[in-house]
């Protein structure tokens, strides 16, 4: 526990950063009221991702530490480093189902508490510019002069970070989701997946920009035609575009699917915090946050799609067809496995991006840097 927190206050990091993830306002809010309702002040603190992630494996550790984070699923991962709390199984069982629950149960044990799902990509379009959406991505060769003579980027992700590369990487097999073990690498797989990556971007088809600001700023403009983007962002989207936005399966690659991958976002208890005097407060909270009024605000105010068994139906039943397409998607995605070895799995996938997106080795060389990073990893 923290020594450097006020009396009754219980800290909680989260990482929703950027104008378009509005989330961080239901989220806010349901601190207020926690706060206001129970005599204990819940003090939400927005943090990098990246910080966050030094933390937990134990690189950063200082005086300041949460009591709680909300963050994606796949940080269980952390709980021996990170110290998180295991969460009594039969406290929470009534309001979400029992494949929620999986999501953030790590080495047969529930290190995480579910609240919202989805946390994958789709991608959405302008009307103006693409009237249908995309089926296949060889469709933007044959529109791609006509578009660059209006100075509109056809497409843009943001290479900068992995998860938005997965889609493709699946494509090609080279996403080994099934064991996120490093040992089932597709390399030649992989050769193929950013060699694809690199001509797209070479004819002026894909642009990259920062998810969070320039990417969807150039799109609100209209100098970008479609977006690789976050489910957690629809809300954001649907605001600043209106009747222009569309939504879409992320485009086919001659015929195979790009399938994202899809997870939850929940608590957990940091630093074995529920063995502190607030116990009570803390799985308060918790509950707090799967309750029909909270999960409610999370559909009603920021589009996000709740966990709680009695909302998910509504859900279902007053989707509009842009809300239903990012449904379906959730549906066909991969869930974001979490096992011992996928931490190994990461680090592998992140060298090899890097390496491809700063251009400092072709291709060839890049693999062969990441198949010497699972050695050293084995070796350890």
């Amino acid at each position: 526990m923290q020594t450097n927190k006020k009396v009754n206050e219980l800290v909680l990091w989260h990482e929703f950063d950027g104008p378009g993830d509005i989330s961080i306002n239901v989220l806010e809010k349901i601190c207020k009221m926690y706060s206001e309702r129970n005599y204990i002040k819940i003090n939400p603190v927005a943090k990098n991702i990246y910080e966050i992630t030094a933390y937990f494996r134990g690189d950063k550790r200082g005086n300041e530490a949460p009591d709680m984070a909300f963050l994606p699923s796949d940080f269980v991962i952390f709980a021996n480093t990170g110290r998180f709390s295991e969460i009594p199984d039969n406290i929470f069982k009534d309001l979400i189902s029992e494949n929620s629950l999986k999501t953030m149960n790590f080495s047969g044990k529930q290190y995480g508490l579910p609240v919202i799902g989805g946390n994958h990509l789709v991608l959405y379009y302008n009307k103006d510019i693409f009237p249908s959406g995309l089926l296949e991505w060889k469709e933007l060769k044959q529109k791609v002069d006509e578009l660059q003579k209006k100075k509109i980027i056809p497409v843009s992700l943001d290479i900068c970070q992995l998860y938005w590369i997965l889609p493709i990487l699946s494509a090609f097999d080279a996403w080994p989701v099934k064991g996120c073990d490093p040992g089932n690498i597709n390399y030649l797989a992989l050769k193929d997946a950013f060699r694809f990556i690199d001509t797209m971007m070479k004819q002026g088809i894909v642009g990259t920009f920062d998810a969070s600001t320039e990417m969807l700023e150039k799109f609100f403009d209209g100098k970008i035609g479609a977006i690789i983007a976050g489910e957690w962002s629809y809300g954001y989207i649907m605001r600043n575009l209106g009747e222009k936005a569309g939504v879409c399966a992320i485009p086919a690659i001659n015929g195979r699917k790009c399938t994202s991958t899809t997870s939850t976002l929940g608590l957990v208890y940091v630093e074995q915090s529920l063995q502190s005097e607030y116990r009570d407060e803390l799985l308060g909270f918790g509950k707090f946050l799967l309750s029909e009024e909270c999960q409610m605000m999370w559909l009603n105010e920021v589009d996000r799609i709740p966990l709680n068994v009695n909302i998910s139906q509504k859900i279902k039943n007053s989707a509009s067809q842009n809300k239903r397409i990012v449904l379906e998607e959730m549906y066909a995605s991969h869930p974001l496995l979490i096992t011992e070895t996928s931490k190994n799995l990461w680090p592998v996938m992140e060298l090899g991006k890097e390496l491809f997106w700063q251009r400092c080795l072709g291709i060839d060389e890049t693999i062969e840097k990441m198949k010497e990073k699972v050695q050293l990893l084995n070796a350890g």
